[in-house]
């Protein structure tokens, strides 16, 4: 049972260092702490850690949990250029932002290619629950290439995800994993959701849920649909407060 709520959350921003980079973040909490329930991860292009915060935001409202917001290197407020960055540093960067500021047993969000990051996370650490939006998969031999023309092609070639390298790890996550998916995605095939689903068969619970007419682009989406924004915030919130 969630307790009652005493006081409203509030953010604050601040920065911090991941290897040679200066990473800017934003917390929402109802009182000072140095570690956070939840760490969200955002997604590729030009998102940032304020494209989920109106989701982050009405969570904290409604629970009593507090979240951690960051921008990648080359996002946002961030160090960096996106042709120094990969999914390998973005990796190290978000395992540095769980050691920081995250609780062990705690909650990662991913969104995109932030879903993926989370999904490696766990070779590292055992999250309590996984929330994943219209998770991304990448095959293994993308992980180290640079994000420019080199990435596009490896990850463009057909089905190459399920040469992913994030199967073996999921197989053994006993977590929680909720994924929101939407039924207009043109991005992430179908068969990625599949592929997620079979292989996490030592969940503790899982559930996927299809967001009707809503595109790839789910955090513009949301905002502007209440009653799918409603959905989804309600099964968040059923899913930790469990």
């Amino acid at each position: 049972m969630i307790p009652k709520l005493s006081s409203n959350p509030t953010e604050h921003s601040f920065v911090f260092r991941a290897n040679e980079e200066t990473l800017s973040a934003v917390g929402i909490t109802r009182q000072p702490e140095d570690r956070y329930d939840m760490i969200s991860l955002h997604g590729a292009g030009e998102s940032t850690k304020e494209r989920q915060l109106y989701l982050l935001k009405e969570i904290c409202e409604r629970t009593p949990f507090s979240v951690l917001s960051f921008d990648f290197s080359g996002h946002g407020k961030s160090t960096g250029s996106l042709s120094g960055s990969s999914l390998q540093k973005r990796t190290s960067e978000a395992l540095v932002a769980f050691q920081l500021y995250g609780k062990p047993k705690g909650v990662l969000f991913g969104s995109s290619m932030g879903a993926y990051i989370a999904l490696k996370l766990l070779s590292e650490c055992q999250p309590h629950t996984l929330v994943l939006f219209c998770p991304a998969v990448y095959s293994r031999d993308s992980f180290a290439v640079p994000f420019g023309p080199q990435f596009s092609a490896a990850i463009r070639r057909p089905e190459s995800w399920r040469d992913t390298d994030i199967l073996e790890q999921l197989g053994r996550y006993s977590g929680r994993l909720l994924i929101f998916m939407g039924e207009g995605d043109q991005v992430i095939p179908r068969g990625i959701i599949e592929l997620l689903d079979e292989t996490a068969i030592r969940a503790e619970k899982k559930k996927i849920v299809w967001i009707p007419n809503c595109p790839h682009a789910i955090h513009l989406f949301l905002p502007a649909h209440d009653e799918a924004r409603e959905k989804v915030v309600s099964e968040i919130e059923a899913f930790l407060a469990e």
